[in-house]
This record gives structure tokens, C-alpha cells and sequence, in this order.
């Protein structure tokens, strides 16, 4: 199903609920800031939107100090601007929501380039591509239930 059918763009972010489609006053994107009632808004309208289309109830990810560690490891000494990008991706034979995160550093127009991943997979050798890390999903690794890993009401 086309995600146009789900989302409509025209004053800030509309989302199909099933019901109708919900407007949310979310606003542009702001590199590193995020408001706390957007992410509450953003997070639940991800839950229902994944419910409705019947993704599975993924919610967060957990990335471990000792991934972050490993991924930042692979840069030469002195690199500056180290950051972690986290792809999505989707598996079609368990029908779940994953996430992989690579290194990226900043470069000098100021975009974050990821380290070390080729443009094609044919004809890499698999043992110099970059550590990736597998993040944790929740559930089932939610922890205490809180304002943006609680069930829609």
C-alpha cells in the first residue's frame, strides 16, 4: 500500500488514523531539538499509524554504550564530529520493524557521511566493511513504562 494513502502534507504533518485523517502542528524539523509535546505526539501517532497498517508494535530501540563504542572505534585518531545513524529497516519473514546503527562523521559542508559503507555491495570483500550494530527493540525490551513507551489510550 503507497504511503501516500497514509500521509498528506499541508499544515505540518497529517496522519490517517483509520478514522479520518489527524493534523499535527509539529512544525519543521530542527536539527537536535525536539519539543516534548511533538515527541509524545509523534511517538503516538507512530503507534497508531504502525497499528493500523499492521507493522507490530515496535516502539524504541536501545543502543548500548558498547556499540556506540565499537562504531566510534573505527575512526582514525583525531576525527571530529562523530555521530551514530540509525537505518529502519523491515523484515518480511518475522514481519518486524528493525534498526542498524552505522558511524557517521560530519563533513566539511556540514551533513554527517557514513563511514565507510560502499555504494554497492557486488564485489565488496564482507570482511573490510565498517562495524555495524544491531539495536534492541522494544518491546520486548521496553523497560518501565513511561510517556512515550506506554499503550495508546
Amino acid at each position: 500500500m503507497p504511503i501516500e494513502q497514509f500521509f498528506s502534507k499541508k499544515d505540518g504533518i497529517t496522519v490517517n488514523t483509520g478514522g479520518g485523517f489527524t493534523s499535527l502542528q509539529c512544525g519543521g524539523v530542527v536539527p537536535d531539538k525536539i519539543d516534548w509535546t511533538d515527541a509524545e505526539i509523534v511517538v503516538n501517532t507512530f503507534k497508531q499509524f504502525s497499528s493500523d497498517i499492521q507493522l507490530g508494535e515496535i516502539l524504541s530501540f536501545v543502543l548500548e554504550e558498547g556499540s556506540v563504542t565499537r562504531l566510534f572505534q573505527q575512526f582514525p585518531a583525531g576525527t571530529n564530529d562523530k555521530a551514530v545513524r540509525i537505518y529502519l529497516a523491515y523484515c518480511n519473514t518475522d514481519k518486524t520493524i528493525r534498526a542498524i546503527a552505522v558511524a557517521a562523521s560530519k563533513n566539511s559542508t556540514g551533513v554527517y557521511d557514513d563511514f565507510n559503507i560502499p555504494q554497492l555491495m557486488a564485489g565488496t570483500v564482507l570482511p573490510t566493511l565498517p562495524i555495524i550494530e544491531n539495536l534492541r527493540p522494544c518491546p520486548p525490551q521496553c523497560g518501565k513504562v513511561n510517556v512515550l513507551n506506554r499503550p495508546l489510550p
